[in-house]
């Protein structure tokens, strides 16, 4: 977490390079696309899926706006650099290959393991979460849980959402995010954001 006036850093996790060399090892063996966040750039050995995006987004993009995307040879050897790992991300269009990836790093204590599409898995250091992120921002500013509005659409958002004295799952969302939501906006194609944010600020909606 940074402030946005200065870009200091006031909150970090970052992952054990040991345990991030294994889960490299295991993507390249089971030959799927992966990607890492390390030292606030995305690494990756192929443009494909989400680097490809931003590495054609950049083009066009003002250098504040710009994912730093890096094209590697070889991930491990950065890793070794001793560069702070925040995340591994793993695409893979084979469902049921995906799952057993993710039931086998599950495996790793070290971990821990959620979504954000139902063709990825997200891998951080063991009990980080946008959950975990939230109660730190609130305590740091002095906001109570019940004052703080969250908007979630897949797994890793749940955590999140239940931190949140307010919950809003977004139309386009998973049922599981649904099901714990206090209210299901419409879908991020209509607006669902800003027509909650005007029901509840504008029009006084009452929740």
């Amino acid at each position: 977490i940074k402030k946005i006036n200065n870009n200091e850093i006031i909150y970090s996790e970052t992952m054990d390079s040991n345990i991030c060399k294994k889960i490299i090892k295991i993507c390249q063996m089971q030959d799927v696309y992966f990607h890492v966040y390390m030292d606030e750039k995305m690494y990756t050995q192929q443009l494909k899926y989400v680097s490809l995006h931003y590495w054609n987004a950049n083009i066009n993009q003002e250098q504040s706006c710009k994912v730093d995307v890096k094209l590697v040879d070889d991930i491990t050897s950065c890793v070794n650099e001793n560069k702070p790992i925040h995340k591994i991300v793993i695409i893979c269009e084979e469902l049921d290959k995906l799952k057993n990836i993710r039931e086998l790093i599950e495996s790793f204590s070290e971990v821990s393991v959620t979504s954000s599409e139902e063709n990825n898995i997200e891998i951080v250091k063991s009990g980080v979460s946008k959950g975990k992120a939230l109660e730190f921002i609130s305590k740091k500013l002095g906001i109570d849980r019940e004052e703080i509005i969250a908007f979630g659409d897949n797994e890793n958002d749940i955590s999140m959402l239940n931190f949140a004295g307010c919950s809003v799952a977004m139309g386009n969302g998973i049922e599981e995010v649904k099901k714990i939501a206090n209210i299901i906006a419409p879908d991020n194609d209509n607006n669902g954001v800003a027509k909650v944010l005007s029901n509840i600020f504008i029009e006084n909606y009452k929740i």
